[in-house]
């Protein structure tokens, strides 16, 4: 029942987040209720028993594009960071998310509880990395020198 609670809580903070990040004009603003949302779902990814995904969607979400979209905002140097927002399709994308999240919490309910009982003994992770280290090495490698060129080829049209 705790664990019920527990993920009620976490998907309220989802659901109130992201509704911040839909009404908030500010784009600063809009960036912390996205760090929220983010966290969230990596919380309810660890607490389904996929320590891999959550530790990932913290990485790369919060500590890698949340980052990167700040930085962005903060070197165009514009005076306000206002967002200009129509409100055509407001009303019918609240109710699109609040039923699309209503689903997705009655469909996860029994999911939930089956993987909670049939967790398995110890982290995923080790797992995951003994087989990146051993068997899964030259794609590894091969996805750590493609991202060594988008860095510096990011530093150097950045240059200009």
């Amino acid at each position: 029942m705790i664990i019920i609670l527990v993920q009620i809580l976490i998907l309220l903070i989802i659901i109130f987040s992201a509704f911040f990040v839909f009404f908030t004009k500010n784009l600063v603003h809009a960036c912390f209720g996205a760090f929220f949302c983010f966290l969230g779902i990596a919380s309810i990814y660890i607490l389904y028993g996929a320590d891999f995904v959550g530790v990932s969607q913290i990485m790369i979400y919060v500590g890698g594009i949340l980052i990167l979209f700040l930085f962005g905002v903060l070197i165009t140097k514009a005076k306000d960071f206002q967002i200009q927002v129509e409100n055509n399709y407001q009303i019918s994308s609240i109710f699109a998310c609040i039923a699309v999240s209503i689903l997705l919490f009655f469909s996860n309910l029994s999911l939930f509880q089956f993987s909670f009982e049939n967790k398995l003994n110890g982290s995923q992770i080790q797992n995951i990395g003994s087989e990146l280290i051993t068997s899964k090495i030259l794609p590894f490698e091969t996805v750590g020198i493609l991202l060594l060129i988008a860095l510096i080829g990011a530093s150097f049209i950045a240059k200009k």
